[in-house]
């Protein structure tokens, strides 16, 4: 059900929910909430899954489940490098902007409910450098884009970014991630911007 969630519907923030009887999963104004009930089952079912998912497919003949499982434990737990360099191995193979586009607007929402998560901020900067890399190379074969030469974020995406880390610190004053990662934004920012 979480997977037909995050790929049916545009989830934009999860909560943990203390619901003792079905539906454990629900899907309401953009709010993926899961009852706490079932988290630790789910979490070890979705562990277990993605183990036996990523040593049977090291070619990523599978791709789509392995994300999926993936998906599912950095939902419960976004800090899982493992999970996060699977994803990474998937992506390349994909290797299209929109791909990383969608993966960064997945992590997004996991910041909703995971914003200290250090390998969730390093995996949303990864994901914007290979964008940029898809970006240049396509520049070069003369394909004109709206980015300008050299720039990582549109200034929308910046703004979008800047308000992310708002949030993150707000919630946690003291979360060094959302600081460090609006410190990595600020040369693609104009002087209006900072």
């Amino acid at each position: 059900e979480i997977c037909r969630v995050w790929s049916t519907e545009n989830v934009r923030e999860i909560d943990f929910m203390p619901v003792l009887s079905p539906p454990y999963v629900l899907y309401a104004e953009n709010t993926l909430g899961i009852s706490m009930k079932i988290i630790k089952d789910l979490y070890l079912y979705a562990y277990q899954r993605f183990l036996s998912l990523s040593k049977q497919n090291r070619q990523l003949s599978d791709s789509a489940s392995l994300m999926q499982a993936s998906l599912v434990l950095l939902t419960i737990k976004a800090d899982f490098p493992m999970a996060y360099n699977v994803r990474k191995e998937v992506l390349l193979t994909e290797d299209t902007l929109e791909r990383y586009g969608q993966e960064i607007q997945k992590l997004h929402t996991l910041f909703s409910r995971h914003p200290k998560s250090p390998s969730a901020w390093q995996h949303v900067r990864w994901c914007y450098l290979q964008r940029q890399r898809l970006r240049e190379s396509s520049q070069k074969k003369q394909i004109e884009t709206i980015w300008p030469p050299g720039a990582i974020l549109l200034p929308s995406e910046i703004e979008t970014e800047r308000e992310i880390c708002r949030r993150s610190a707000d919630r946690y004053p003291k979360n060094y991630y959302a600081w460090m990662h609006r410190l990595w934004l600020l040369p693609s920012m104009t002087l209006s911007q900072v």
